[in-house]
C-alpha cells in the first residue's frame, strides 16, 4: 500500500507544482469556471441552512432557480461536506478549491483503479495514471469544472460495475452494487444525464456485438442480486430515479409560457427555452477545441487543454499496429470510436441520426466535454497494447530483430511527421529519441522480471514533453475571482437602482450568483419569468426602477388588466406616478377599500414597521407580519409564478398576478401572519432529504469498501 501511495502521490505533487496558481485565486483560464465558483458556493450556502434552493429572489426580480446547478449535480455528496465547512465559517475559496482538488484526486485514483482492474498489475495501472495525469484532463479545473464533476462518477461506475459482475463473493457483490448505483446516480445528476447515458449505451452496444456473454453475465448478476437482496435492488433503483428529479422539476416548471431563457441556445423552431439550436450544436463539437496540428505544435500560444496528450501516446499508437487485440481492448477501442464520432457532431451520420430521431439530444451541447472520456479510453487501450507487446515470453534472436525493426519504424515515422510541422518544441523530438533508445535497449537487455523498471523509466521519459507544455497552460492563468461573501440571509426591503447592482452588464454565463439583491435590469442573457421579462422589455426602466426598488407596495384599490393584452403604456404611467391603484388579473380581486376612493399614492414600504415586517426569510419562502389599520392590497414585488402559494393565518389564499409581473393578495386590517411559499413544501423536503440521503449513501459505500478486498482480475 505504501508503494502504491508514494508512486501515485509523487507525480501528483509535480502536477500541483506546475499548477501552483490554484492556491493564489488566479487559476481560472475559462470564464465559465468563475461562475461555477459562485454557483456552487451559493448552493452550498443555502444547504448549510437546511434549505434546498428552488427559487432565486435576488436575480431578475425572482425566478425559478436550479437551472445553473443542473450543470453541477446538486445532489453530489461533496456539497454537504462543503456546507459543513461553510457553516463553521471556513474561507469560501479554500473550501471550494480544497474540495475540487480532492475530487480531482478521485478522478485520477478512479482511472488507476479501472486500469488495474482491466490491465492488471500496479505499474501498468500507474503508467495509465501518469499519462492521464499529464494529459489535458488536469487542466479542466482551469477551464470547465463541470467535466470533472461528470467524469469522476462515470469512471468509478465502470470500475464498480465490472467488479460487481466479476465478484464471486456475495457480500462483495452487494457492496459493489451499492457503489455502482451511487456512482450512476451522481453521474445522472451531473450536468445533463444524456452524457452518461450515451457513454453507458455505447458500452452496452459494443458488448452486444462483440462480447454478448458479458451482457448475459451482467444480467445474471443483477438477477442474483434481486433474489438475494431485493431490498438493496429497490433501494438502488429508487436512489437512481431520484437523481434525475432536479432535471424533471426544472424542465416542467420552466415551460416557454412561463419562463424566458435567453442563452442564445434555441432558435425559432425550438419548443422549449432550454433547447439547443442545430447551429450551436455543430459549434460545440470536439473539433472546436483544437485542430490536429495543435496536438504537436505552438503550445506557447495554444489553449488546447482538452485534447492534449503526451507525445509518447502517438508512439504507442504506431507500435500497437503490430499487436493482437484482447477482447476488453476491442470493446474499449470501439467505445472510444463511437463517442468520438458522436462528439464530432453533424460531420458524422451517427450524430445526425440521433439528433433527428431522439428529442433529448436537443437539450444539451458542449460535445467537446466527451474529450476526457475519449482520452482515458485511448490511454487504457494503448497501455494494454503495450503490455501485449512486451509480454510475449522469451524472444529468439530473430524475434528481437523483428521487434527492433518495428520499434525503429514506429519512432522514425513519428519523428519524420513532427519534422514536417512548424513550431514543434525540441522536447518532443527528445522524447521520441529517448523512447526509441529505451525500447531498443529493453528489447535486447530487458527481462520479464524487471518490467517495473522499464515502466518507471518509460513514465519518466513520457513526462518530459507534457511538463514543458502544461507549464505554459498554467502560466496563462490570469483570471482572479471576486470574493463570494456568505450572507447572513437577512431580508432587504429595497433593491439597488439600475447602475448600482451586480450582473447588469453580464448575461447568464458571466453572472455572479450571490445572496445579494440585484436591480433586475440586465442587458443580455436574460433568465427569468415570462411576466417579468415582458414588463422589463415593454416599460421603460425610467418608469420602472423606482417602483421595483421597493419589494412591498400597499394599495387601496385594484383594477382588472388582462395579462394576455396588457396596456403597457398605462401600466408604466401608473407605476411611475405611484398611483394608489394596482392592476390584477383576476376579476375576483377587483375592488376598493371602502374608506378611500383610490386617490393619492400607493404606500411604498421602505423598511420594517409595526404595520408590516418580515419575520422569516429564505430563498423559497417569506413570512410577513402585518398590523394594518384598513384593508390593503399588498403587492410583493417578487416575480409571479403559478408554483407560488400563500396563506394568511394558516388559511390558503389565491395569489393574483399583480401589475402584470408580481404577486398580490388582499390583507384585512388587524394582526395577521402571511406566508408565501414556492412550490409544495414536500418538494423542498424531498430534495433536501435526497441530498442528505446521497451523503449517507456515499459514507456507507466508503465504510463497506474498506471491509473488502479489491480483487485484481484481468479480463
Amino acid at each position: 500500500m505504501k508503494k502504491v501511495f508514494l508512486s501515485l502521490f509523487a507525480p501528483f505533487l509535480l502536477w500541483l507544482f506546475i499548477n501552483q496558481g490554484i492556491f493564489t485565486e488566479q487559476y481560472f483560464l475559462g470564464s465559465d469556471n468563475t461562475q461555477y465558483f459562485h454557483w456552487i458556493l451559493y448552493h452550498v450556502e443555502h444547504l448549510s441552512r437546511g434549505v434546498y434552493p428552488l427559487w432565486n429572489p435576488f436575480h431578475a426580480w425572482g425566478f425559478v432557480d436550479n437551472f445553473d446547478m443542473l450543470f453541477m449535480g446538486p445532489f453530489n455528496p461533496i456539497y454537504c461536506v462543503m456546507a459543513l465547512l461553510v457553516r463553521f465559517q471556513v474561507d469560501a475559496y479554500s473550501v471550494y478549491v480544497g474540495t475540487m482538488l480532492a475530487y480531482l484526486i478521485l478522478a485520477y485514483v478512479g482511472i488507476y483503479a479501472l486500469a488495474r482492474r482491466l490491465i492488471g498489475g500496479h505499474w501498468w495501472a500507474w503508467l495509465v495514471y501518469l499519462l492521464f495525469l499529464f494529459s489535458g484532463f488536469g487542466s479542466i479545473v482551469l477551464t470547465q469544472l463541470v467535466v470533472l464533476l461528470m467524469y469522476v462518477p462515470t469512471i468509478w461506475f465502470f470500475f464498480f460495475l465490472i467488479s460487481f459482475v466479476q465478484s464471486d463473493n456475495v457480500k462483495s457483490r452487494h457492496i459493489y452494487a451499492l457503489a455502482a448505483s451511487l456512482a450512476m446516480a451522481i453521474a445522472l445528476n451531473s450536468y445533463v444525464p444524456v452524457f452518461f447515458i450515451f457513454i453507458f449505451l455505447s458500452f452496452l452496444a459494443v458488448c452486444f456485438f462483440i462480447r454478448l456473454r458479458w451482457l448475459i453475465n451482467g444480467f445474471m448478476a443483477i438477477g442474483q442480486l434481486v433474489r438475494q437482496a431485493p431490498w438493496l435492488f429497490v433501494l438502488c433503483l429508487v436512489g437512481m430515479s431520484l437523481s434525475v428529479l432536479p432535471d424533471v422539476l426544472w424542465y416542467t416548471q420552466a415551460s416557454p409560457s412561463e419562463y424566458v431563457l435567453k442563452l442564445d441556445r434555441a432558435d425559432e423552431n425550438s419548443s422549449h427555452p432550454a433547447e439547443v439550436s442545430t447551429e450551436l450544436a455543430i459549434k460545440s463539437g470536439v473539433a472546436v477545441v483544437g485542430s490536429w496540428e495543435e496536438l504537436f505544435t505552438d503550445f506557447e500560444s495554444s489553449q488546447n487543454f482538452y485534447i492534449f496528450v503526451p507525445a509518447i501516446i502517438f508512439i504507442l499508437i504506431l507500435m500497437s499496429l503490430f499487436n493482437r487485440f484482447l477482447i476488453w481492448q476491442v470493446i474499449v477501442f470501439f467505445m472510444g470510436l463511437i463517442i468520438l464520432l458522436f462528439s464530432l457532431t453533424i460531420t458524422t451520420p451517427l450524430f445526425n441520426f440521433l439528433w433527428k430521431h431522439i428529442y433529448i439530444f436537443h437539450l444539451f451541447r458542449n460535445y467537446f466535454f466527451f474529450a476526457p472520456f475519449i482520452v482515458s479510453l485511448g490511454v487504457l487501450f494503448l497501455v494494454g497494447q503495450l503490455k501485449v507487446f512486451l509480454n510475449t515470453g522469451e524472444l529468439t534472436v530473430v524475434q528481437r530483430w523483428l521487434r527492433t525493426f518495428f520499434i525503429i519504424v514506429a519512432h522514425s515515422c513519428f519523428f519524420l511527421f513532427l519534422s514536417t510541422l512548424d513550431m514543434v518544441p525540441k522536447v518532443s523530438f527528445g522524447t521520441v529519441i529517448l523512447s526509441a533508445v529505451w525500447f531498443l535497449g529493453w528489447t535486447w537487455k530487458g527481462t520479464q522480471k524487471n518490467q517495473a523498471i522499464f515502466l518507471i523509466v518509460l513514465g519518466a521519459i513520457s513526462l518530459i514533453q507534457p511538463v514543458y507544455v502544461l507549464s505554459f497552460y498554467g502560466s496563462l492563468a490570469r483570471t482572479s475571482l471576486s470574493p463570494h461573501p456568505v450572507s447572513k440571509q437577512s431580508f432587504s426591503y429595497l433593491r439597488p437602482i439600475k447602475g448600482q447592482g451586480i450582473n447588469e452588464e453580464h448575461g447568464f454565463h458571466r453572472r455572479i450568483k450571490q445572496s445579494i439583491d440585484e436591480s433586475g435590469f440586465v442587458k443580455a442573457g436574460y433568465m427569468g419569468t415570462r411576466w417579468s421579462y415582458d414588463l422589463a422589455m415593454n416599460v421603460p426602466y425610467q418608469e420602472l426602477q423606482e417602483y421595483v426598488r421597493h419589494k412591498f407596495v400597499l394599495y387601496d384599490c385594484t383594477v382588472f388588466m388582462n395579462s394576455q393584452r396588457p396596456d403597457w403604456d398605462l401600466l408604466g404611467f401608473t407605476l411611475n406616478a405611484k398611483s394608489n391603484l394596482a392592476y390584477v388579473n383576476r376579476q375576483e380581486d377587483v375592488g376598493c377599500n371602502q374608506t378611500v376612493d383610490g386617490q393619492g399614492q400607493a404606500w411604498m414600504v421602505e423598511g420594517a414597521t409595526n404595520s408590516l415586517k418580515v419575520t422569516e426569510f429564505n430563498v423559497n419562502s417569506i413570512h410577513i407580519q402585518t398590523d394594518l389599520k384598513s384593508k390593503k392590497f399588498m403587492v410583493y414585488n417578487d416575480s409571479f409564478h403559478p408554483q407560488w402559494h400563500a396563506w394568511i393565518d394558516g388559511k390558503s389564499v389565491v395569489i393574483d398576478q399583480a401589475n402584470m409581473a408580481f404577486k398580490g393578495i388582499w390583507v384585512k386590517p388587524g394582526k395577521h401572519q402571511i406566508i408565501f411559499q414556492y412550490g409544495p413544501v414536500w418538494v423542498s423536503w424531498v430534495l433536501m432529504g435526497t441530498v442528505l440521503a446521497f451523503l449517507v449513501w456515499f459514507l456507507a459505500v466508503i465504510y463497506f469498501l474498506t471491509g473488502i478486498k479489491i480483487y485484481e482480475t484481468e479480463l
